[in-house]
């Protein structure tokens, strides 16, 4: 553990010049255990607005880093999502969805469709709101994995026919792109909450 006069000191080393405020304590503080937050005491160093107002709109590094047990879950996720992914593309084949405005009904429909996926992915996976687009990056790249290894030798899985088989591909592709997206717009709407007394979850 490190002593108080080291986390003292990391504090005056700051490129910022440091004025005490009181403030609640925050649980987030990479200088814990001080009893305040070292970011409500520094300022910048050209005015008045607490550094507190720009620090605290992000977590400390590494604080979106994912555990093992988490990767392999939203891998699994991500490959159990593929394939119900490619038995619906099939399932709407005799619907004819993929002709005319069908294929524009299908990419409509696949946003708000992703959307409760991503929330689940989310819940399975234990993430906090700040982990969102990096567990659905896992999930996207383990789908796509499959996604392309299936294309090519298994293009049967998506239709009989050839060209149907390629929209059903490019219909999972977009829905990846789509959940990528999404995750990412979380993220953004994360960062801009403050983590005061304790880690948002």
């Amino acid at each position: 553990m490190i002593d108080r006069a080291t986390q003292l000191a990391r504090v005056i080393k700051s490129p910022y010049t440091s004025y005490p405020r009181k403030m609640p304590s925050c649980k987030a503080d990479m200088f814990a255990p001080l009893d305040k937050c070292s970011v409500c005491y520094i300022y910048p160093m050209a005015g008045a607005q607490p550094m507190a107002d720009i620090a605290h709109v992000s977590r400390p590094p590494g604080a979106a880093m994912l555990k093992p047990g988490q990767m392999v879950i939203l891998a699994a996720v991500g490959a159990l999502l593929w394939f119900l992914a490619a038995l619906l593309m099939r399932a709407i084949v005799p619907l004819d969805f993929y002709r005319g405005v069908g294929i524009m009904i299908v990419y409509a429909f696949t946003i708000p469709g992703t959307w409760p996926f991503v929330l689940l992915i989310r819940r399975l996976a234990s993430l906090r709101a700040d982990q969102t687009a990096i567990g659905v990056t896992i999930v996207t790249a383990a789908a796509l994995l499959l996604d392309g290894t299936a294309f090519a030798f298994f293009p049967a899985l998506y239709a009989d026919n050839g060209g149907d088989a390629v929209q059903a591909g490019a219909a999972i592709l977009w829905g990846a792109g789509v959940a990528l997206v999404l995750g990412l717009l979380m993220n953004m709407a994360d960062r801009a909450q403050p983590i005061h007394n304790g880690a948002k979850q």
